[in-house]
């Protein structure tokens, strides 16, 4: 336990003795909603973060190329790609983020010029980044199995079927994202409207992501160097939450909240800076568009749903994303009862 987060030894999952793994997520999914998963097998994310994270070292006019249309109105993709934040000259000046999906590692699916929550990626060019698109796929493929397995573990660890939150990792709409926030004046962002100044333990930090729920199942979040992120406790106290070297973030999303009654915890959380640069690269597990989502049993049932409705209502509510409503339709009745507006970055 380091600052109120529970950190877990993972290496269990390389010999499939998950008793008191199983106990450990499952307490710290019930009660915090975060925990910290460390010696990973099989995975050294801190070899890959600097050739995935090198891709914000392209030429303005290269990045350019990627940039969703909200960002660059002459590119065609809106969905998956580059965004931009807040004032600068240069790219490198301002917040970026980069949204990655399954096409990284998998076969589009055979819809994707249906549904564009299975958008096609844009991908920065192989000759002057040789080893991004490598090191980006392995990461993709390697955390969304340990998603499997953190899911099968704490659907154990609560009594329910190993296969309850299980997904088709092929057919998933699952996306990494690469976000960038680069050094900047403290001072001067006070001006800025969207980053206001919090006081946290006597301390002036501004808040460049505001407190917000992950709409999905699980996201599993490398921080890669500077500290920031801050999960709300029950008793309403913000917790730091460390930077761990080789290790994950694991917060648990809304939906899972929804199917399990309220047994899991989504956490509210949040990200504070001092002004210093800062690269994380989050994960948000999520089942195919298509899946139908129901109540696991013993929890209060609800309307099932398709999850690509439930996710587009809570992804148009992110910036990059307002005004694309209009660009899918439902393929069933959804009504959500929480309408709980979500910004998925950390």
């Amino acid at each position: 336990m380091i600052d109120n987060i529970p950190v877990i030894d993972a290496s269990m999952f390389a010999y499939d003795k998950h008793e008191q793994l199983d106990e450990d997520i499952g307490n710290a999914a019930r009660n915090l909603g975060f925990l910290i998963l460390t010696n990973l097998p099989s995975f050294k994310p801190e070899e890959l973060e600097k050739k995935i994270t090198a891709v914000f070292e392209l030429e303005d006019d290269d990045q350019d190329k990627l940039m969703k249309q909200s960002s660059n109105p002459a590119n065609p993709n809106r969905y998956r790609g580059m965004f931009s934040s807040g004032s600068g000259a240069n790219l490198s000046e301002r917040p970026m983020g980069y949204e990655i999906g399954p096409d990284i590692h998998y076969p589009l699916h055979k819809n994707n010029e249906v549904d564009i929550l299975r958008e096609p990626t844009p991908f920065p060019d192989s000759e002057k980044l040789p080893e991004w698109k490598d090191a980006a796929a392995e990461w993709f493929k390697t955390v969304q199995r340990l998603g499997i397995k953190i899911l099968a573990s704490l659907a154990r660890s609560n009594g329910f079927e190993e296969s309850s939150f299980a997904i088709d990792e092929t057919n998933s709409i699952s996306t990494m994202r690469i976000l960038h926030y680069p050094t900047f004046d403290f001072e001067e962002k006070l001006n800025e409207i969207n980053y206001p100044l919090v006081n946290h333990q006597q301390k002036n930090f501004v808040q460049t992501t505001g407190g917000h729920v992950d709409s999905g199942l699980i996201t599993l979040l490398y921080q890669c160097n500077e500290p920031g992120l801050q999960a709300k406790a029950i008793s309403g106290e913000w917790v730091n939450v460390p930077v761990i070297k080789n290790s994950l973030v694991i917060n648990f999303g809304g939906l899972l909240e929804r199917i399990t009654g309220g047994l899991i915890r989504a956490t509210e959380h949040r990200v504070l800076s001092t002004g210093k640069k800062r690269f994380s690269i989050p994960f948000f597990f999520e089942p195919d568009a298509d899946q139908v989502i129901s109540a696991v049993p013993g929890a209060p049932a609800f309307q099932p749903f398709y999850y690509g409705d439930y996710l587009w209502t809570k992804a148009t509510k992110f910036p990059p994303n307002i005004g694309l409503e209009h660009l899918r339709e439902n393929r069933g009745e959804f009504i959500d009862p929480n309408d709980v507006s979500v910004s998925k970055n950390e």
